[in-house]
């Protein structure tokens, strides 16, 4: 065979195989995170379990130390849908973090919510796994005296004056 047509033939395999790889590593590649702006953001109604991070990881390895520091809860999410009633099957599984505001700081610093199941309406921020709380409903009460009692907003308005 010519030195020609051996160079085409190496190309045409090289051109082959470089194909091949780009639509395998395309097909198996994760799928890209949402920008924000781009639908990042989801209302959401989310139902879940109330956890401390600390005393699950505790369980882990963790040197958590909840006793004297405090909890710090996150939502395990058991079910979620849009305000419609779409189901978000995408949500199930995760633990979301709350948003750094009065009604996320009540869900985040109240023992009284430990361990309880949680129906939370709100917009969960996906790439972050935050979850902005507009409203809380307790879906197990047995033990609760009373639902987020706006304690933890009365104690922050204190702390500003």
């Amino acid at each position: 065979m010519s030195t020609t047509k051996l160079a085409v033939i190496a190309f045409a395999v090289v051109v082959a195989l470089s194909l091949s790889a780009n639509v395998f590593a395309a097909e198996n590649a994760p799928a890209a995170p949402m920008k924000a702006g781009a639908g990042n953001a989801v209302p959401a109604v989310i139902e879940g379990v109330n956890t401390c991070l600390g005393c699950s990881l505790m369980n882990e390895g963790a040197t958590a130390e909840c006793s004297k520091s405090g909890h710090m809860m996150a939502l395990k999410v058991t079910k979620a849908a849009t305000p419609d009633g779409k189901p978000l099957p995408e949500f199930n599984g995760w633990t979301v973090h709350y948003m750094n505001n009065v009604k996320g700081m009540e869900l985040t610093n109240d023992a009284k919510c430990h361990g309880k199941t949680l129906v939370i309406t709100g917009t969960v921020f996906r790439d972050e796994r935050v979850l902005d709380v507009t409203k809380v409903d307790m879906k197990d009460m047995g033990k609760m005296e009373k639902p987020m009692d706006g304690k933890m907003k009365e104690s922050m308005s204190k702390k500003k004056n």
